[in-house]
């Protein structure tokens, strides 16, 4: 079982190791390398897996799956706080108004509102969105391309909902009450 915890703990440094090779070559997409460093996991840690598994516990059908199981569902999840972390420091507004501060030492409201206003969340984003395959443009129109990022919006609008934490700040309660006084 000892070797179980290893790789637990193993699982995360690897794949934090290979994310981090990626991002440095070039024509890497920093989007993608959570991803990409992820199934290097998957491929590297499932097989060890089931070969230590095979020899310490021998080929039981039902224990190799749920054990093969557990390690998907691990690394995964792994994958997208990995994936989580990075699109947070990249898009959060929060972040994103804090770092504008900072590396300016200081910055006029006005400034900061010209350097992080919706045109240039839009013209930074946009192309972006377009490389990465979840926007396709036809005839001047955006449409949706990809269900991934997609997916993953509707997962984690889900689980604010199930927290009771408002999908958009100008639903929360607190912030209405705070409003109206």
């Amino acid at each position: 079982m000892c070797f179980v915890i290893v790789l637990l703990l193993l699982a995360p440094v690897f794949l934090c190791g290979v994310n981090a090779i990626l991002n440095r070559r070039p024509n890497t997409h920093p989007h993608r390398t959570p991803f990409t460093a992820g199934l290097y996991t998957n491929l590297v840690f499932i097989p060890v897996y089931v070969v230590l598994h095979v020899r310490i516990f021998g080929s039981q059908f039902t224990d190799l799956i749920c054990g093969i199981v557990f390690m998907l569902i691990y690394i995964n999840g792994v994958v997208f706080l990995n994936w989580f972390i990075f699109t947070l420091t990249d898009v959060s507004m929060h972040i994103q108004l804090l770092m504008q501060i900072h590396r300016h030492g200081s910055i006029t409201t006005a400034d900061l509102v010209e350097r992080y206003n919706k045109n240039t969340i839009l013209t930074n984003r946009i192309p972006r969105l377009l490389e990465l395959g979840q926007l396709r443009m036809t005839d001047g129109l955006l449409f949706v391309g990809g269900r991934s990022v997609l997916f993953g919006a509707a997962v984690c609008a889900l689980l604010r909902r199930i927290l009771g934490i408002p999908v958009r700040p100008e639903e929360a309660d607190h912030l209405a009450d705070h409003a109206s006084q």
